[in-house]
């Protein structure tokens, strides 16, 4: 086996995992054929043909609902540059870093979805990037209550969040951890 080196078990009615798993790995082409069990192979062995094909390469990149503030900074968080080999995984992985980078911004409702369009002979693959951006949120101001004994400028250092900033939840996280830690 060439991708990989990935050990399946399979049987002989059953060769859909290991086509499936060619397949997310950019070989749109590969067949996977299980033969008969012959006697002279042996007991438990089952010999299988592979035929990869030719590996897909990323022809486009398109973007749909991106706002043009956002755009450059979206196309550098996808990371995937024409003619790249294919891979599900690079195309899922370059969704949630675009979910990600809107998080980051205050779009915490972002709705993100990718698309594979393979071509005719399976040579190559448009990648479509949908983005449903919503409502950007904005921190409005900051309250803190129950603090008695901790003074209020080593809560608000702890926090380290500041008014106008897009509400980004891993930070707020964070910030509610450094809380916790002054003790």
């Amino acid at each position: 086996m060439k991708v990989n080196d990935v050990f399946f078990q399979i049987t002989s009615d059953d060769p859909g995992r290991l086509t499936a798993f060619y397949r997310d790995e950019g070989y749109l082409q590969a067949r996977v054929e299980v033969a008969a069990r012959t006697p002279e192979v042996g007991p438990g062995v089952l010999a299988i043909d592979i035929v990869e094909g030719p590996r897909a390469l990323v022809s486009e990149v398109r973007l749909e609902g991106v706002s043009d503030s956002e755009r450059p900074l979206v196309e550098r968080g996808i990371d995937i540059a024409p003619p790249e080999p294919y891979t599900a995984l690079g195309m899922d992985a370059a969704r949630d870093r675009v979910a990600r980078h809107y998080r980051q911004r205050g779009f915490n409702g972002v709705q993100v979805t990718a698309a594979a369009s393979p071509s005719a002979d399976a040579a190559s693959v448009g990648l479509a990037f949908a983005v449903v951006e919503g409502p950007r949120q904005v921190l409005r101001e900051v309250v803190t209550s129950g603090a008695t004994r901790t003074r209020e400028g080593i809560v608000d250092r702890a926090l380290r969040l500041h008014v106008g900033q897009p509400v980004n939840l891993e930070e707020w996280s964070l910030a509610r951890k450094r809380l916790f830690d002054t003790n």
